[in-house]
């Protein structure tokens, strides 16, 4: 398995967005975040370092790992929540030590309508043990494709109808490569196609009135 802290800087999965602290009762933090591991499928090929890498999602092996997660905070007088999602993608290829990672979070997913969106895609990637090594990040423009939309926004703490179903879509299709900085220094240049497919129901989301504030927000 990918080393998660790898990608977990830039995804955050399952995400949960920033506490508002204290909630509607003093040494609570409502929140919500997914109920179970979240797996996007799809496909990813990639070119960084004149390695060329193509894989498809559910994986067979270990070298790269999709997650995703949804997250809400809310706190004294709020009625509502905006409920966020989250995709990640890393891949670790061993044969030559490269590992790769991207993320897209959705906003106000409950509130999305069916249709084609921008949103865009933040990449790290690196080869450890180059005599050059560095780590480099980059950022380029995707699309969000929602696929069905049922139900919507509730109130709190339901945040969401019981129909709620939100089957979602990112494809990142770059004709040209992305160039990444590390520490305002140039990286050699990475391409990327991926798609990543993400089904949300109601079921998936674990709502959380009654969670305890951190003590240092208590």
């Amino acid at each position: 398995m990918i080393p998660p802290a790898f990608y977990r800087a830039i995804a955050l999965v399952p995400v949960i967005v920033a506490t508002v602290c204290p909630g509607p009762t003093p040494g609570y933090c409502p929140r919500a975040e997914a109920r179970r591991p979240l797996v996007p499928t799809g496909n990813v090929h990639f070119s960084v370092h004149g390695l060329d890498v193509s894989q498809s999602l559910p994986l067979a092996n270990r070298d790269c790992e999709a997650t995703a997660g949804v997250g809400a905070s809310w706190g004294r007088g709020d009625r509502k929540a905006p409920l966020l999602a989250s995709l990640a993608l890393g891949c670790l290829v061993r044969s030559a030590r490269v590992r790769v990672a991207l993320s897209a979070s959705v906003d106000k997913l409950a509130s999305t309508t069916e249709g084609t969106f921008p949103v865009t895609i933040k990449y790290a990637y690196d080869i450890p043990g180059e005599s050059t090594h560095r780590a480099c990040e980059a950022r380029s423009e995707g699309q969000l494709v929602v696929t069905r939309a049922v139900g919507g926004e509730a109130p709190v703490p339901a945040l969401v109808t019981p129909d709620f179903v939100r089957e979602i879509r990112i494809d990142v299709h770059n004709a040209a490569p992305i160039e990444g900085v590390s520490v305002d220094q140039p990286c050699s240049p990475l391409t990327i196609d991926a798609t990543l497919t993400l089904v949300i129901r109601a079921a998936d989301i674990d709502s959380q009135p009654d969670h305890r504030c951190p003590p240092s927000l208590g």
